[in-house]
């Protein structure tokens, strides 16, 4: 039995033509809020996020060909269907909907409800505050050098003044922030561009310990919505670097950047922690990644101070490097005692980061690490 047209109001048909763009569209092209969908010209293998679904009126335009108009137009240039045909295979039963709903708002998640990358350049437009205090700790806490220069990825104040930058939904988690004291911002990147897809808030006055960091919340964690993870620095070069660092967190990826100092050879990035070091071995395996990758883990210690054999950063690195190993890639764990006994230094080192404080020179640091990192093989 044939559909009735007066069962179907603008609702519905901008309910059919959302699940529609959903179930068709890649998402990386879909930007989405209450009141309409911006996506790409699937039907013609657009690449351009120029068509526009406006969801209280169930109405659309396409800005590259002038096309437009109702579902009755949507379901023939984008399908070649008629309205009821159109309706018949999208048109939502309440389950349906339900479950599309449950699809889209997760795609919400993960676009956020602005542009995170182009919140990131107005942060760096309008970092112009007298101290620039994230540098500042960063020299003085934790003993880097020139720290704008050297971490070429980035990082940002976060000031009273950047408040109307973020979404309004946004607005009180931002003020919330500002209220522990000043924050350093660093960008968070994907796979598959150098678009800064999150936003890691990292309090650097005396907090609780629960406190310290916070991600930007509706933008998709430390993953894509295709399950692909999310790093500090630039992930998306992966593949055009013969040699991986994968570091554990903020600290040991900006400490990596500047002792390599952009050294040609390798590439930096930092996972979320150590239990993301896994999830990167699966995608690495994945993607038939045909470099080495040396793990660099925090260093756990035991009562005495001695190193340990096991814990949370050595166990997750070995799980990382028997799945890349399996998969045929060449992987090893940093040789966290070569380097200290070529630092002469067993006490005060329990990461990367805790290099830069033993007193030595940033260009003789430099020197220690690449040896190591070309002496040690990737034998088992």
């Amino acid at each position: 039995m044939g559909h009735n047209l007066t069962k179907w109001d603008a609702k519905d048909f901008s309910m059919a033509m959302k699940i529609a763009i959903e179930s068709n569209c890649d998402h990386k092209f879909i930007r989405a809020d209450k009141s309409k969908i911006l996506f790409n010209g699937f039907w013609r293998n657009g690449d351009k996020q120029n068509v526009c679904l406006w969801l209280d009126k169930g109405t659309w335009h396409d800005a590259k060909t002038g096309d437009g108009g109702g579902c009755k137009e949507f379901a023939k240039t984008a399908f070649n269907l008629t309205l009821h045909e159109f309706m018949n295979r999208f048109g939502s039963s309440l389950s349906q909907s339900i479950a599309i709903d449950n699809i889209f708002q997760e795609n919400q998640r993960h676009q956020s409800v602005g542009n995170i990358d182009l919140i990131w350049h107005d942060l760096l437009r309008l970092d112009n505050a007298k101290q620039d205090l994230a540098a500042e700790w960063l020299i003085s806490t934790r003993g880097f050098e020139s720290p704008r220069f050297c971490i070429r990825s980035g990082f940002a104040n976060l000031n009273k003044s950047h408040i109307d930058i973020f979404d309004q939904q946004h607005q009180g988690f931002i003020k919330q922030r500002l209220s522990l004291g000043p924050q350093l911002i660093a960008p968070i990147r994907g796979v598959s561009s150098n678009q800064v897809r999150n936003l890691l808030f990292r309090a650097i006055g005396d907090v609780p310990k629960e406190e310290k960091t916070r991600l930007l919340t509706g933008a998709g964690g430390w993953h894509e919505i295709d399950g692909s993870p999310r790093s500090f620095g630039f992930p998306h070069l992966i593949k055009e670097f013969p040699h991986l660092i994968l570091c554990e967190g903020m600290a040991d990826y900006f400490t990596a950047e500047q002792i390599l100092d952009c050294d040609h050879k390798f590439l930096p990035i930092g996972a979320a922690s150590a239990s993301a070091l896994p999830k990167w071995a699966n995608w690495l395996a994945g993607n038939k990644f045909n470099g080495c990758v040396t793990i660099i883990f925090h260093i756990d210690k035991d009562r005495n101070g001695n190193l340990s054999d096991s814990g949370t950063g050595q166990d997750n690195a070995i799980k990382c490097i028997n799945q890349l190993r399996e998969a045929g890639i060449k992987a090893k764990l940093f040789p966290w005692l070569k380097f200290m006994k070529r630092l002469n230094e067993f006490i005060k080192i329990r990461d990367l980061a805790d290099s830069l404080k033993i007193g030595l020179e940033l260009s003789q640091l430099k020197q220690v690490f690449l040896n190591v990192l070309q002496e040690d093989t990737y034998n088992d």
